[in-house]
């Protein structure tokens, strides 16, 4: 509960640090690191006593989708962890596609295919990312426009979110390096490999 009052409290200073457009969507950059979100509830108008979900960014204005453009030729992942109240099942949809779900558990994305320390949501997310405890996505993306809608699936009869409202997650979008740059690196290792063996064997001899 601390660490979500913190992020109330710094919300105002690292907003102007998030992508959102005043088209009613967050706006997601390549190499932007962590970002923040939240789903809260209204009352639903047609079922009186119940709710509906909605996406908001983080200064609390509801948006209707994550915005994604991919230049990279490599294409990008993106990536969403749920944090602070553990026990939340999110479930991502991209345009028309079907949903994808995470629920808390293992993160079997790792190791990282990026700096999982960076963006202006790091100290959020950074952790639950690694952490069993919370829920996490991640797909790959070709190059193109995307709009991602984000659910919480944790919710009570009345449709009101089963953790408490507003629930915060974190979501990222990093460039998948071409072929021909993993193929650099990895002959780049085996320079490096290669001489460390030499100096070896003449501190051997």
């Amino acid at each position: 509960m601390t660490k979500f009052k913190t992020l109330l409290m710094s919300a105002a200073v690292l907003a102007s640090l998030t992508s959102v457009a005043s088209a009613s969507t967050i706006v997601l950059n390549e190499g932007a690191g962590w970002q923040y979100g939240q789903i809260a509830n209204i009352p639903n108008a047609k079922k009186p006593g119940t709710f509906l979900q909605v996406l908001q960014d983080v200064s609390g204005s509801t948006v209707t989708a994550i915005s994604a453009d991919v230049d990279n030729p490599g294409g990008a992942t993106f990536s969403l962890t749920d944090g602070f109240v553990a026990g939340d099942t999110y479930s991502i949809k991209i345009g028309t596609q079907t949903s994808l779900t995470g629920k808390p558990g293992i993160n079997n994305y790792q190791p990282d295919l990026f700096n999982n320390n960076s963006g202006p949501y790091a100290s959020f997310f950074a952790a639950d990312w690694s952490s069993s405890s919370f829920a996490h996505l991640q797909v790959q993306l070709s190059m193109g426009d995307y709009t991602i809608t984000v659910k919480d699936l944790s919710t009570n009869k009345d449709g009101s979110l089963k953790f408490g409202a507003p629930a915060g997650f974190g979501f990222r979008l990093d460039a998948v390096p071409e072929p021909a740059s993993w193929a650099m690196m990895l002959v780049g290792l085996g320079g490096l490999g290669g001489a460390l063996r030499a100096r070896r064997k003449s501190v051997t001899a």
